[in-house]
């Protein structure tokens, strides 16, 4: 038997390691801009792909997502030697909501402002709950469906007569889908003209 050694004949070079962090890892579609801090070591270059088929080659950027959902995001880093190494990510952006209460509201038939309720843009609300409440703190209606609103009769039973004019206070809880807690409250007049 023979045997022959050789040093120095290959060199292995440094693999990079790829990390990074969202900031935030959840946003809204009003607030969809997501700051991404690469972390990664022994990296030169760097490959994003956001996960709707945008991509970047920056090294710590930033981007605006236009659509809800779940997004995996995957890093490649590469080093001066040409090693790679992949990461992913997943980041969420929720739908959003817009949401007010109007200060009046005349329910006379006329088809004009003749319901109470919020208004606004509802796809990012996943809990609703409006009380509504006469001048004694008596409820007189109460729903849980933001597209739904007083007709200015008791619970919205058409035989209970019309609310008396006046003063009225409202109270709606919402929760959106980051789990995040809103609370309204207000008066709001009802005048019936009648």
């Amino acid at each position: 038997s023979n045997s022959l050694l050789k040093g120095a004949m290959l060199e292995v070079y440094p693999n990079p390691v790829a990390a990074f962090t969202p900031t935030p890892t959840q946003g809204t579609l009003i607030d969809a801009i997501i700051d991404f801090n690469n972390q990664s070591m022994d990296g030169t270059s760097w490959n994003w792909q956001f996960g709707d088929g945008s991509s970047s080659t920056e090294e710590h950027p930033s981007y605006m997502y236009s659509d809800t959902g779940w997004h995996q995001v995957m890093l490649v880093a590469s080093s001066i030697y040409g090693c790679l190494d992949t990461t992913y990510s997943d980041v969420y952006i929720a739908p959003d909501f817009s949401l007010y209460f109007p200060n009046a509201f005349t329910p006379n038939g006329d088809l004009q402002n003749d319901n109470f309720g919020g208004i606004g843009v509802f796809e990012g609300i996943k809990e609703y709950d409006l009380l509504i409440y006469n001048r004694w703190g008596e409820l007189v209606y109460r729903t849980d469906d933001p597209y739904q609103s007083w007709n200015g009769r008791k619970y919205n039973d058409q035989a209970n007569p019309l609310s008396p004019d006046g003063a009225y206070a409202y109270i709606a809880l919402v929760r959106d889908y980051l789990e995040r807690k809103y609370e309204y409250k207000g008066m709001f007049i009802l005048l019936s003209n009648q």
